[in-house]
């Protein structure tokens, strides 16, 4: 990516923003009850509460740059027609874009800066290629990565090794997710995911954890692969003076406090232009405490894109004391369980909004504005 195309489009943001509060003006009363407000008071609810931040309105431009389809992006963004009118007309006056047929297209090549969205198939196959080897997608990810790796995964620090294709899956909605090749970051890297993270979508990558020698592993295999990833030893409880970052994966102990404290260090790297976070959470801790996570979720400013049940998940080996004990309470009832899925996790994807002002809701339950 370009520094200039970033910049490029931060400048075509702000030119948006005018564009969309005056389109509001000019359209609101046409839709269904609409009532006379002022210039000033349309301009504070465009700009305060319908207004996209500067990172969700690269991910509507991504979206039409590679679907050509209007109707894609009003579908991905849970619109109607009118946003539609809205983003293509700006587009037009902007000389940005040209319709032929019914599809849009963009007069300027982009594929340098933007992350083209890939499905599990087309990540496999990056990877292979990547790789040079078949990948054995119910094995470790680091396996796959490097099937002489001598890493071992610590119980003090609760790490486990994900299957290939647990992490083949995360790759594909990070994908569908972030749009542009900038900063993001995993907060704990125990998966390795930053690894094939790197290879595929070649953005600046931070591998950030508490384990020293899990650091080193990846230095090793990065200089050995060629790849630039930075690495920094960092402890979750302590807050880390970076910023200016617009997306993190995080997969934290399976507890209400352990995947707070992951979530709020992932929020203060990220961006006051918006983000996205990525979270992998198992209930084994937290049950009914969920709805807590989920107020801490709001409160931090996040908005939930989307949760996939069971994406995640993990081969029962004897990593920890723990282990031994579930293994032969399992083998009494007569089910060996070495070498099962016998660990699930849902992802979630966080859409990180920043802190809004309050909101009074309309007594008129159909007014649109």
């Amino acid at each position: 990516m370009k520094d200039e195309d970033f910049h490029f489009f931060r400048k075509l943001y702000e030119e948006y923003k005018a564009f969309g509060s005056d389109f509001l003006e000019k359209n609101y009363k046409y839709w269904i009850g609409s009532k006379r407000l002022s210039k000033k008071k349309l301009k504070e609810i465009f700009l305060n509460f319908r207004l996209e931040t500067f990172f969700t309105f690269l991910g509507t431009l991504r979206a039409l740059y590679y679907s050509k389809d209007i109707f894609e992006v009003i579908k991905r963004n849970n619109e109607d027609v009118w946003f539609g009118v809205e983003i293509l007309n700006f587009l037009l006056d902007k000389n940005l874009i040209k319709i032929k047929s019914g599809k849009v297209f963009f007069k300027e090549d982009f594929d340098h800066f933007f992350i083209k969205p890939m499905d599990e198939l087309e990540i496999v196959e990056k990877l292979r290629r990547s790789l040079r080897r078949k990948i054995k997608l119910e094995e470790p990810l680091l396996l796959n990565i490097d099937p002489n790796s001598k890493f071992k995964w610590k119980a003090r620090y609760d790490q486990m090794p994900i299957t290939t294709k647990s992490a083949i899956s995360i790759l594909s909605k990070i994908s569908h997710y972030f749009p542009v090749r900038v900063k993001f970051a995993f907060v704990g890297d125990d998966d390795f995911i930053s690894i094939p993270f790197r290879i595929i979508f070649n953005a600046p990558t931070f591998s950030i954890d508490k384990d020293r020698e899990l650091l080193s592993e990846i230095e090793r295999i990065s200089k050995k692969m060629q790849l630039n990833i930075f690495t920094l030893e960092a402890d979750v409880r302590k807050t880390k003076m970076m910023k200016d970052f617009y997306g993190f994966y995080t997969n934290p102990p399976y507890n209400l406090h352990g995947s707070i404290k992951f979530l709020k260090f992932g929020s203060n790297l990220l961006s006051d232009e918006g983000g996205v976070a990525f979270l992998v959470l198992g209930y084994d801790a937290i049950g009914k405490r969920s709805i807590h996570l989920q107020k801490e979720m709001s409160n931090m400013g996040y908005s939930i894109k989307e949760v996939i049940p069971s994406l995640i998940s993990y081969k029962f080996h004897l990593h920890h004391k723990e282990d031994v004990m579930v293994w032969k309470k399992m083998k009494d009832v007569g089910i060996d369980i070495k070498n099962r899925e016998a660990l699930f996790a849902a992802l979630y994807v966080l859409e990180y909004i920043g802190k809004t002002i309050d909101f009074k809701p309309s007594s008129d339950i159909y007014c649109y504005i």
